[in-house]
């Protein structure tokens, strides 16, 4: 799963720095935990893609990031639970 979500992203956006941290042992004895982890994660990403794009473009950004998560989830038969995005571009 968490080399699923690096690859879309790389493709998608050619980030300057990717990070896809799979924090699902923070969510032991938690709803929607399985053993073996990849159920939530965290992802920090900073492309070009972003530069220039508003907060109202940010959250659409944002929230079609959520959009390719859930399409993940449901093809991964409810493996992935939760995923925290953090964007911004290069300064």
């Amino acid at each position: 799963m968490r080399q699923t979500i690096t690859n879309k992203l790389r493709e998608a956006f050619s980030p300057e720095s990717l990070e896809v941290q799979d924090e699902s042992h923070l969510h032991e004895g938690h709803a929607g935990h399985r053993p073996g982890g990849e159920t939530h994660f965290r992802v920090h990403i900073v492309s070009q893609a972003f530069k220039g794009k508003s907060v109202k473009n940010k959250t659409l950004i944002e929230k079609n990031f959520c959009y390719f998560f859930f399409n993940i989830r449901r093809r991964n038969y409810n493996s992935l639970m939760a995923c925290t995005i953090s964007i911004s571009n290069s300064s």
